[in-house]
């Protein structure tokens, strides 16, 4: 009977092999690996065309670069694009100017994860990334240090992130929803608002003193043992205050964001943290040394300091074959470039008053290319000292505006024709 049940059974099977028995397996991968990226591609793309007034970007440019003046760190900086579907983008940025804009043709593809790229020319975008920066800012070569082409790391209808492909250029996209113009209005009116001379920053009982060199704060604060700390934290202005590239973490305390109330000169930290940042206005003889850059140009010197600039310069390009590219004051210290070649002097400063400064010469600095080449340059070139010389003396200083000087005039007390205007705005010495 078994073996009757056994054959039965046999049959059975065999029967289900050569008939409608066998079973339907689903595909595990219904599509081809080309369709699924290109549905990822087409999502993308999706999400990018749909926000009516584009997309507000948060541009970071390398924001990891040192700050020693050949790689400086610029902050961040808004920028405005709006997607078509055709492959078209749209770009206007406050650095180069509110009501320029650029349309330029961009493309999705796949390569090593979804890609955006930006393949045609577009002066607003690709100013970040130009290696030759029309402006001349930054290292030939590097300039902002941006990328215009981006790895999608996410894409949400209220939230996309992407990451430079070549430097790591940050980039956060959340959609527009007023008109970019008044956007950029806001901006500019509170990034003027909220510029002094310096900063005190506070958590609980702690301080650190703060200086602005354009979208970048430097944090200066005692460590456990009493010594001085400076850390680099870049930054972008907003319509309500800043928020930082990193999460802020000094002082017991962790800031994203602050927000800035005009009345009271200070800002607010976001969550629970309690710290806050305050502007202050500066003595005039401290904000020569408050950490920002102030550059010089010949053409705000006195006239009777024009000679000896011009007799440094022919002989840097007839020795040298050199340019002098850069000259600014920092702290108490003189950076210089000519040609590739970057040098660093520093300076004794004595204050009186609120607005009288003694300087006098201290010797080159600076790291060991730096301190080298400045030495070389005084040591072997008889007339490089007149790039220097105008500085060593004592001076009132004056300037336009006390809370958030653009220039400061630094005037000799011994002979009033001996004057030096120093600016913010990054001008060659030529």
């Amino acid at each position: 009977m078994m073996k009757k049940i056994l054959n039965i059974l046999g049959a059975a099977c065999a029967l289900c092999l050569i008939s409608s028995c066998t079973p339907e397996v689903d595909s595990l991968f219904p599509a081809s690996p080309e369709a699924r990226i290109q549905k990822s591609i087409n999502k993308y793309q999706e999400v990018l065309i749909h926000p009516e007034n584009g997309w507000l970007m948060q541009y970071f440019p390398d924001p990891y670069q040192d700050n020693t003046g050949d790689h400086p760190q610029y902050g961040g900086f808004n920028v405005m694009v709006k997607f078509t579907k055709d492959g078209h983008a749209t770009f206007a940025s406050e650095k180069t100017g509110d009501n320029v804009t650029a349309t330029s043709s961009y493309s999705i593809f796949q390569s090593s994860g979804v890609v955006i790229s930006f393949d045609t020319y577009n002066k607003v975008l690709h100013y970040f990334s130009d290696p030759a920066n029309p402006d001349n800012i930054g290292k030939k070569g590097i300039g902002y240090g941006g990328d215009f082409e981006f790895r999608i790391v996410s894409a949400e209808p209220n939230k996309v992130v992407m990451q430079g492909k070549k430097r790591n250029s940050h980039i956060v996209l959340t959609p527009m929803k007023g008109e970019w113009s008044k956007y950029f209005e806001e901006v500019h009116k509170l990034d003027y608002n909220m510029t002094y001379g310096a900063y005190v920053y506070k958590a609980g009982n702690k301080t650190a003193q703060v200086s602005r060199d354009k979208n970048l704060f430097t944090f200066a604060y005692k460590d456990k043992d009493g010594n001085i700390v400076k850390q680099n934290a870049p930054f972008m202005v907003t319509p309500t205050g800043i928020i930082f590239h990193d999460t802020l973490s000094i002082l017991d305390a962790k800031v994203k964001t602050l927000t800035f109330n005009n009345e009271t000169n200070t800002f607010k930290s976001d969550g629970n943290s309690g710290a806050t940042l305050t502007g202050v206005i500066l003595p005039l003889n401290e904000a020569l040394t408050s950490g920002s850059r102030w550059y010089a140009n010949i053409n705000n010197l006195s006239p009777m300091l024009h000679q000896p600039w011009q007799m440094a310069a022919q002989e840097l390009k007839q020795e040298f074959q050199e340019e002098l590219k850069m000259l600014y004051w920092y702290d108490h210290f003189l950076l210089f470039q000519s040609g590739k070649y970057q040098g660093m002097y520093e300076w004794t400063v004595k204050k009186e008053g609120t607005d009288i400064v003694e300087i006098g010469f201290k010797g080159p600095t600076g790291t060991n290319a730096q301190r080298g080449n400045a030495n070389y340059y005084i040591s072997n070139l008889k007339n490089f000292k007149f790039f220097i010389v105008p500085f060593i003396g004592k001076y009132k200083i004056t300037t336009d505006n006390l809370k958030n000087p653009s220039w400061l005039l630094l005037t000799n007390l011994e002979n009033p024709k001996i004057t030096i205007k120093l600016v913010k705005e990054d001008v060659k010495p030529y």
